[in-house]
């Protein structure tokens, strides 16, 4: 009978540890939130797109003026004014709110639209009811490794056939309703790249689109093969927030607005909250500034 309970004892001794680990292991498992789950995506991921890399992203020369083809008197309209400001907001597509307060400035702005953001149909939709222009912010390859790493399925790149380019062409066209031109996000690799860019402006062509250069690498080809096409065409002078402290912005503005006095300025901004709130205070002030719609200073397409 002693010898029974020795036996017993030690078998309790070896089984307890073992008891307890298992019993460890599956409260970890019952209690861990989300268990068996990959982590979530931060909300960085969901709410707002990647951007450019902007220690890349070259300053833009003064351009020179391009001799445009005179329309026949008959279908003559006012000229189109040499110099102002036009300002395109680029990466829509993830913050109503933000471009609720953008329209709220009642200043002429094109809408350039990402086709994989959340809200890309919907911002569309309100910018064309606000009566602005919307565009297609087409995602392509950039130069930083990181990012060319992480790009989407609308992302254009380097190594794609003209089938395959078409098709994501297309498919992020579609994403995006009421759009008139086009304009590249990110693209510091691919936009030096001609092939490429000359199938991009074959497919704007057919679409009867513009172009514009976000001329995020100084040695792009994207105005050039626009121009070769035959298409309506311009280039970014300026970005306002490549930085978006106070005293950058209020920097990057005062550029705008001295090159706006003496010839046509592209500005691109994007919709962080310090670039909001900066436009509203500027044009909060009651100043009036040489606004002008983006469209009138497109060089124009070639005749055909």
């Amino acid at each position: 009978m002693s010898e029974q309970r020795h036996t017993a004892a030690r078998s309790w001794r070896l089984i307890l540890p073992l008891a307890l680990v298992v019993a460890g292991v599956i409260a970890a498992i019952i209690f861990q939130p989300d268990a068996g789950h990959p982590p979530p995506e931060s909300p960085q991921a969901k709410t707002s797109p990647a951007f450019e890399d902007f220690a890349r992203v070259p300053v833009v020369p003064p351009q020179p003026v391009v001799p445009e083809v005179e329309a026949p008197a008959e279908e003559a309209a006012s000229p189109p004014p040499e110099n102002g400001l036009a300002l395109i907001m680029d990466d829509v597509g993830y913050d109503r709110q933000a471009l609720q307060r953008l329209l709220a400035l009642k200043i002429p702005v094109a809408i350039s639209v990402l086709p994989d953001a959340p809200l890309a149909r919907q911002s569309a939709e309100m910018a064309h009811q606000a009566g602005q222009l919307v565009m297609l912010h087409l995602p392509m390859e950039p130069e930083n490794a990181y990012l060319s790493h992480h790009m989407s399925d609308a992302f254009l790149y380097t190594g794609m056939d003209e089938q395959r380019l078409r098709q994501v062409f297309e498919d992020d066209l579609a994403q995006v309703p009421f759009v008139e031109g086009v304009n590249n996000h990110m693209g510091s690799r691919l936009t030096q790249q001609p092939e490429p860019m000359q199938w991009v402006m074959d497919l704007c062509r057919e679409h009867g689109l513009f172009f514009v250069d976000s001329r995020t690498h100084r040695d792009s080809v994207a105005a050039q093969a626009a121009r070769d096409a035959g298409i309506a065409w311009a280039s970014r002078r300026l970005f306002l927030d490549h930085r978006t402290d106070p005293q950058s912005l209020q920097e990057a503005w005062e550029k705008a607005v001295l090159c706006a006095e003496h010839q046509r300025c592209i500005l691109i901004a994007h919709p962080h909250a310090e670039t909001l709130q900066f436009l509203e205070s500027v044009f909060g002030e009651g100043k009036k500034y040489p606004m002008v719609e983006l469209k009138q200073f497109l060089h124009p397409a070639a005749s055909s």
